[in-house]
Parts: C-alpha cells; sequence; structure tokens
C-alpha cells in the first residue's frame, strides 16, 4: 500500500529548515496520515530536543551528509522544591533555556529511571511547563538541576518504526554525560518492532544506542563510536532483539552493555574494538542470549565478561560460538579474554579463536559451563577456579 511522504531540509523540499523542529513537524504530520517516511536531505541538522519519531513512520536520510548535531548544554539549578507527577521546572534562572528545549532533571539522590526526561513547552513568569510528570521529588537544597541534555532521535510508547541512512554527532565538547537509562544518541523505550540501519553515532557524551524495556528491537550496519558512555546498552527488561553487522569502537565504557534483565537476544557478526573496558558486558538477570560470530579487540578489559552474581542475578543460558577474542587487556578488571565469574548456568564457549596471556578465566562459583573446540593463542590456554 502506497503510504505518504515528506521531505525535509534543503530549498525545495516539503518543510524547508534544518532545526529538529522542521524534522518533528514532518514527523506528526506524517503520523496523523496513517504512517509513512519522512525524507531528510543532505545537511547538518541542529537539535534542541530529539526527533521523536512516532508509530509506523520511516525516519530517512542520505547517510552520511545527512547529520543531526546535538546544540550546545544549557543548565541552571532548581530554585526551589518539585514534587513527583508535577510539570513544572521551577529554576533559578529561567531564561537560560526557550521553548521546545528537551531537559533532564535531577538532583543527588535520583540518578537511572529516576530522572526526569521531557521537553519545555510553555512558560508561565519564571516557571517552565514541561510535557511530562516528574519520576520522583527533586530538591534545591541537594543539588537538583536542569540540563538540556537528551537523545537525537527518540521512540518512546511506539512501534513499528524504522530509522536509516543518518549520521548523529553528539558534540560532547559541549555536553555533560546524559544518564543512559533516560536516553542515548538513539534511544527507545516501551517501544516494540523499531528497526535502525545504517546509522552512525560519533563523540556522544552518554551510550550510542540505549534502548530499555523493547521487544524484537532490530540495529543493523550501524556503529557507536568515541561515545563517553558504552556503544550500545540494550537494557531493563528488553526480549528479542537482533543486534548484528554492528562496530562499537573508542567508547569509554564497554562496546556492548547488557543491562538488567535483558532475554532472548542474538547479537552476531559485529566489531567491538578499543573500549575503555570490555568488548561486550554481560550482567544482572541477562539469560538466554546467543553471541556468535564477534569479533573483540584491544580493550580495555577482556573481550566478553560477565559481571557475575548469586544464582538469582546472574547470568544464565549464555552461548559464545565463532568468536575472535584477541588482545584486551586482562586486568585489572578481569583474566582471560573471555572472563566468567557469577553463579551461572549452561554458559557454553564453543570454537571460539582466542589470543592473549589466558584464553578462558572461570571463577570458583560457576555452577555449569560447556566449553569445546576452541582454539588458543595463549600462554595459558584456561583458568579453572572451581
Amino acid at each position: 500500500m502506497q503510504k505518504h511522504k515528506m521531505s525535509v531540509g534543503a530549498s525545495g523540499c516539503d518543510i524547508e529548515g534544518f532545526t529538529n523542529q522542521h524534522v518533528q513537524a514532518a514527523v506528526d504530520r506524517i503520523a496523523y496520515m496513517g504512517g509513512g517516511t519522512v525524507e531528510l536531505s543532505e545537511g547538518v541538522f541542529h537539535c534542541a530536543d530529539a526527533v521523536h519519531v512516532r508509530s509506523d513512520v520511516c525516519l530517512q536520510g542520505q547517510g552520511e551528509k545527512t547529520v543531526l548535531r546535538k546544540n550546545k548544554m544549557k543548565v541552571s539549578l532548581l530554585s526551589g522544591y518539585i514534587a513527583y507527577g508535577h510539570e513544572d521546572l521551577i529554576v533559578a534562572e529561567p531564561d537560560n533555556f526557550s521553548i521546545g528545549d528537551g531537559f533532564i532533571l535531577s538532583d543527588e539522590r535520583s540518578g537511572g529511571f529516576k530522572d526526569t526526561q521531557g521537553t519545555i513547552i510553555g512558560r508561565d513568569h519564571d516557571i517552565l511547563v514541561v510535557n511530562t510528570k516528574h519520576e520522583c521529588d527533586y530538591w534545591h537544597t541537594r543539588g537538583g538541576v536542569v540540563k538540556s541534555l537528551y537523545s537525537l532521535v527518540s521512540v518512546i510508547h511506539e512501534n513499528n518504526v524504522l530509522i536509516k541512512d543518518i549520521h548523529i554527532d553528539g558534540n560532547s565538547a559541549e555536553n555533560d554525560t546524559l544518564n543512559g537509562c533516560r536516553g542515548g544518541a538513539f534511544f527507545a523505550y516501551f517501544s516494540n518492532d523499531v528497526s535502525v540501519h545504517n546509522v552512525h553515532v560519533n563523540d556522544f557524551n552518554g551510550e550510542g544506542f540505549s534502548f530499555q524495556t523493547c521487544d524484537r528491537m532490530h540495529i543493523s550496519d550501524s556503529s557507536a563510536r568515541g561515545c563517553h558512555g558504552n556503544g550500545f546498552h540494550p537494557g531493563s527488561g528488553s526480549r528479542d532483539f537482533h543486534i548484528h553487522h554492528c562496530h562499537g569502537y573508542e567508547n569509554k565504557q564497554s562496546g556492548l552493555f547488557y543491562c538488567v534483565r535483558v532475554r532472548n537476544g542474538l547479537l552476531e557478526h559485529s566489531e567491538f574494538n578499543n573500549n575503555k573496558r570490555f568488548g561486550v558486558s554481560i550482567g544482572e538477570r541477562d539469560v538466554s542470549s546467543v553471541n556468535q560470530e564477534l569479533h573483540c579487540y584491544n580493550n580495555g578489559g577482556p573481550g566478553i565478561y560477565f559481571r557475575g552474581g548469586d544464582e538469582m542475578v546472574a547470568s544464565h543460558d549464555t552461548l559464545i560460538e565463532k568468536c575472535n577474542v584477541h588482545d584486551n587487556d586482562e586486568g585489572p578488571e578481569g583474566q582471560g579474554q573471555i572472563h566468567v565469574k557469577g553463579v551461572v548456568r549452561d554458559v557454553r564457549i564453543i570454537n571460539n579463536q582466542l589470543k592473549g596471556d589466558c584464553g578462558i578465566y572461570i571463577a570458583n562459583e560457576v555452577q555449569s559451563l560447556e566449553q569445546a573446540d576452541n582454539r588458543f593463542d595463549c600462554r595459558i590456554e584456561c583458568i579453572d577456579e572451581r
């Protein structure tokens, strides 16, 4: 069935202009028309907030010639107490912000999902009005602050979305770090059947790709480089993701970080190198994942790392197969090119190529682990503490 299409950007487009507001106008119109494609021209789009992609919409650029660039951060301390469920910002310097700015609200006791992320939609004298209810209480007496930090592309409570052929410039020099539970250069939250193809993130102060509580996320032929968090962050209860032919490199955390209770993920044909911590990090309640044909090398910790935990928390039913893991730093955060710890069950390490001082490290609490047909170019093939 033929769907509606709109173009944004250069002269002659349906909407001419290079800001997120121009793109958002097209996205919302296409969504109202029942879905279709928003096509961005070549050029740099300057973003004061995320482009919020709606259900049944495809957001498509022209590859490396279409760039979404984050604006310089704005900031103000709170000047009063803000309560859970409210929709206002009481800040010391309201003139620092404009209507339409994305923001994140936090204080010394928030963090994680307790930070509030949204958009400023109005002003009443010195009070800023926002489009979302606050996630908890915030106090000016404990460092409450509002910053214009946000994703560049977000998919929140939406379904059946495609984003492709776009580059993202995080402009980290002019921005603080965005909490990865509330955003990333690309961010999806409580959304299903979202596909990302040929999207390349560079220099974002936070996560490159973060998705939280999403089913059937599909990311292909995409990359995260030089991000100040993790390159890829499948997170918090997400199920059935498929990430393939992706590249996470030169990030200040891990190339890919499995967060909490990620289930039935398929990670394959991807490369993770020169990250400050691990190539791939697997952790709390992450179960039934398949990790195959990965290339993990020159990372600051083990190429593949299990974070540990007791039986209720550890990662179970994990396959590491046909991976090339080599020349990763085996200390101080772990021993071995593949490091397995925690009370894990049903871990299978099969048919991998390993090169380094120690190939596989198995901690004494590991319950059941199978390794077979691995090839070693190591001083020590395996340290098994059990």
